[in-house]
């Protein structure tokens, strides 16, 4: 089998450490570690055991690094359990042993893990490899100590967590006091583990390297023992991450070489005073690095009052003191590994609510490229202009702002690497001021800008740019200053980007128009207080028409960027496809919709199942404003310039309620080089016109009702094939017994069972829940959801067609069926394709809506906030590919639809006289 590319650096490292210790008591054989002689073994492993270059590595450290002679060294140490269950010699990895007064005693029990099983295992090494076994040694051994080992180009680093197994009674005792480490190191010439200070520049410093499997390590132990089993929510275990991390970050940018670092618990020291220290560094960071007043930022603190115990506080410091977070940034490995591990904690920890939800990166990527960020960026560069500002007005977690940057950056290092001697000095002047900077993206502070109004939230929006390597500084938090909707004057001064406003030509409020750029994932369908609608009121033009939020938000967008500016947004399909949408119309009159690509509706599952699209558009000048500014909704489409539409069904990710997955399957890519070939963001481009969207009795702009309704070579009306019938609705529920039947009576295959419902019975208290099932729907039933059918249809769910939840009737069924079923009849052309037999053209027609046609009238739903609905006025304005229809009506097909009607009616037949005899034997008693 095939070594895993970590185990293989690792078994590097265990080589070059070797090579670079003189009489080293391990060598290899075949690659793998053999030991000296003088070094005991209590059992034999398997030396292919990747978890063995660990030992061996640790045991190189023991030996020549602390001095310990190699016969105090026991591999597989056996350890003699009491009697009992389970009882027999268990095994320590490594034992250091010494004698006194010619009697042996452990001093140290050592537990490794490969650095992958370092995190996930961690608690059950404490607990039984550690706890466990020191209780079975008499002394007790002094120190207990986990660790793994790292590779680094070559190298390895050793992690080492030290306790004191004589101060802690059990496991238990250990972790309900905060699970205290003493030491990261094993003391040589068996001293007790002490912890010496990191100091800058000093012999201990930090680190500043780092693995993946380090950091997801780290990532895991954190959220454990923070979270504390329930002690604490997910969202305080995040907060107090986050604040922390700033904490440290402004700790490693302020410390002077040989200063101590203020971020670390040091030995004999009081939680109090460790976190004194860092209470004023977290306040420094808020006013010095994340826009904070002095007045409020002096209010804060890391900890919120009865958040987290004190040894959880304690643990997290301990684990983060000994990286180098802001070196760690500003290295291009180290920046991408550190922004995954925080958008992992992220996802895991932040609750998301009120309409705010994370975007996932596949999207945020892909919306940055739509946009053609690094092309756009290069072009700018070309003429002696900056890159593109770009804004995120309810930034979130900040992933949009991030892949913005990424991908200017990009585009940047490449005009150096590549063209560097064809640039102009204007050019040269604005990529070396990017790129020449001590902080990797400190460019970023004046082209990234993002608002959350949420406070945790923004502040995980800033950690999460600082950790990509600052260009944080642009964005703002909290009600005050991070609001998306609020006035500019509110604004702080100090961003005139932000803060000032001008009066518009057309447009009847104030704008800023300083962004070049919008990318946004707004909250949806977010209910503001009447105070909030009324401030809003005064500067968002739309707030006099919806009260919607993503309605709101698309104002604002047009108010920040500079006419011709891109946006690349989320919204929900509530806004496209609505019959009446205040925003859809907003974004006809003042954008050119450049392309609309319809999501998955799990794209932000489990947080959500609304319906979402990605709209790229750009702003109109003034001038295309005043053209037509005041023409309707159906004469801007009919003006406007061609869309594009596309359709993702996949986005390289599952989800599930409670983890996510790559997946091979994805979309966006391919309909990012359609974008790119059909040139969406320039003028006249070849795509198809909306005007054929005008058909319909609706305007929509999904992209699912679009790609369906236009670029058809030869449009056939919908109607010549098939069409909704009136239904007999009945007047009121049936005084005897009835049989009746929802969708939910419909199976996969078409067939119906309907139930027997007899309304001169009360079932309330009938046993297994049936009684109070027949109540649920005798109510629906006697508010008027009950219709009879007397000819053949086919019967089709008013929601979720994607389904397929179709059945097809006669009309003699001798059953009532639920007014959530459209009934449809076949049109006059499939009529005539089956010589007027209506029963060989329904089952046709059946099979018809079950296969070609299913995705068509699926695409016709209108989805709004809930399940997608058909309606029948899209219907009757739609129109069909005339091939397909043709297709559809051949000979076989007719055949095919022949046999499959005197199936189900034999079905029904047998269905109906097995009813009949049950009913009968009810009635008889």
């Amino acid at each position: 089998m095939a070594e895993s590319g970590g185990v293989a650096a690792l078994r590097a490292a265990l080589r070059r450490r070797i090579d670079d210790t003189p009489q080293c008591v391990v060598s290899l054989e075949g690659g793998y570690p053999v030991y000296d002689n003088a070094i005991r073994r209590g059992q034999l492993t398997s030396v292919t055991d990747p978890e063995e270059a660990v030992r061996a590595l640790f045991v190189i450290h023991i030996v020549h690094d602390l001095k310990y002679a190699p016969e105090s060294v026991w591999l597989e140490y056996p350890v003699r359990a009491r009697a009992g269950r389970g009882a027999g010699d268990k095994y320590a990895d490594i034992a250091i042993t010494r004698k006194e007064n010619r009697a042996e005693s452990v001093y140290a029990l050592i537990e490794l893990k490969t650095e992958d099983r370092f995190g996930a295992e961690r608690n059950e090494a404490w607990e039984s490899q550690l706890f466990g076994l020191a209780q079975f040694e008499t002394p007790r051994p002094d120190v207990l100590v986990y660790g793994t080992a790292h590779a680094h180009f070559g190298s390895a680093h050793l992690e080492m967590q030290a306790a004191l197994a004589s101060q802690r009674r059990d496991y238990r005792d250990w972790k309900d006091n905060g699970q205290p480490i003493a030491a990261d190191a094993i003391s040589p010439n068996y001293g007790k583990p002490r912890k010496e200070p990191y100091v800058k520049g000093g012999r201990k410093d930090l680190r500043r390297e780092v693995t993946v499997g380090e950091l997801d390590g780290l990532r895991v132990t954190l959220h454990d023992v923070l979270w504390g089993g329930g002690g604490s929510t997910d969202t305080d275990v995040f907060n107090l991450l986050t604040r922390l991390i700033l904490a440290k970050i402004t700790d490693e940018r302020a410390a002077l070489p040989g200063e101590r670092y203020g971020f670390q618990t040091l030995e004999g020291e009081s939680l109090d005073a460790s976190l004194e220290r860092i209470n004023s560094l977290y306040r420094e960071g808020l006013t010095s690095r994340l826009n904070f007043p002095r007045e409020q930022a002096n209010e804060k603190n890391v900890r919120e009052a009865g958040k987290g115990t004190d040894a959880q506080i304690r643990y997290a410091i301990e684990r983060l003191e000994r990286y180098d977070l802001f070196s760690l940034a500003n290295s291009e490995s180290g920046a991408d590994m550190l922004g995954d591990f925080f958008e992992r904690i992220m996802r895991q920890g932040f609750k998301q609510d009120k309409g705010q939800f994370f975007t996932h990166a596949n999207i945020a990527d892909f919306v940055v490229q739509a946009l053609d960020m690094e092309n756009w960026t290069i072009e700018r560069v070309r003429k002696g202009d900056a890159p593109p500002v770009v804004i995120d007005p309810s930034a979130g977690s900040g992933t949009f702002l991030v892949k913005a940057m990424e991908r200017i950056f990009a585009a940047v290092q490449w005009m150096r690497d590549a063209e560097w001697d064809a640039l102009n000095s204007r050019a040269r002047e604005i990529v070396s001021g990017t790129l020449n900077q001590e902080r990797r993206h400190a460019w970023a502070g004046d082209h990234c800008y993002g608002l959350e109004i949420n406070s945790d939230l923004g502040l995980a929006a800033q950690i999460n740019m600082l950790l990509h390597a600052d260009g944080s500084s642009s964005i703002f938090s909290g009600p005050q200053q991070g609001d998306g909707l609020a006035s500019f004057s509110q604004y702080p001064a100090s961003c005139p980007e932000l803060s000032g406003a001008v009066p518009h030509e057309v447009y009847p409020m104030d704008v800023s128009e300083r962004f070049d750029a919008v990318i946004s994932n707004p909250p949806f369908s977010v209910k503001y207080t009447d105070d909030e609608l009324a401030r809003y009121a005064k500067s968002l033009a739309i707030a006099a028409q919806t009260k919607a939020s993503e309605a709101l938000f698309l104002d604002r967008w047009f108010q920040l960027l500079k006419p011709g500016g891109r946006l690349g947004v989320v919204v929900p399909n509530s806004l496209l496809d609505g019959m009446k949408s205040a925003a859809r119309d907003y974004l006809l009159r003042h954008f050119w919709i450049r392309a609309v690509v319809s999501l998955p509706a799990d794209a932000f599952y489990p947080h959500t199942s609304t319906k979402t699209s990605l709209v790229f558009a750009q702003k109109k000048t003034a001038r295309e404003l005043a053209g037509h500014y005041n023409e309707t909704p159906s004469e801007q489409l009919r003006l406007h310039e061609p869309i594009v539409f596309a359709r993702a069904n996949y986005l390289g990710y599952q989800r599930t309620a409670k983890s996510e997955r790559p997946d091979d399957r994805d979309d966006l890519a391919s309909i990012l080089a359609r974008f790119q070939k059909e040139r969406i963001w320039e003028s006249g481009s070849p795509r198809h016109s909306p005007a054929d969207l005008l058909r319909g009795p609706g305007l929509r702009l999904d992209a699912d009702y679009a790609l369906s309704q236009t670029g058809i070579a030869s449009p056939v009306p919908v109607s010549e094939a098939f069409f909704i019938a009136r239904a007999g609705r009945e007047p009121a529920e049936p005084d005897i017994a009835y049989r009746y039947c929802e969708i939910g009576d419909i199976d996969r295959m078409g067939r119906i069972s309907p139930r027997l419902i007899d309304p001169t019975q009360t079932d309330s208290d009938d046993d297994g829940g049936e009684g109070k099932q027949t109540d649920r729907v005798r109510s629906k039933i006697q508010k008027g959801d009950i219709m009879s059918v007397d000819d053949w249809r086919v019967l089709v769910p008013v929601t979720r067609v994607y389904l397929g939840k179709f059945t097809i009737v006669t009309g003699e069924e001798d059953c009532y069926f639920t007014t959530k079923l459209h009934p449809f009849s076949p049109g006059e052309r499939l009529l005539a394709a089956c010589g007027g037999d209506r029963g060989v053209a329904t089952s046709l027609l059946f099979l018809m809506l079950r296969g070609d046609f299913r995705a068509f009238l699926s695409s016709l739903s209108r989805w709004g906030k809930t399940y997608p609905t058909l309606n029948e006025k899209d219907l009757k304005g739609a129109v069909i590919d005339e091939a397909l229809l043709n297709r559809n009506l051949s000979s076989e097909r007719v055949d095919k639809a022949r046999q499959t009607c005197n199936a189900i009616l034999e079905s029904q037949r047998v269905n109906r006289r097995i009813a009949s005899l049950l009913q009968e034997e009810r009635r008889s008693g």
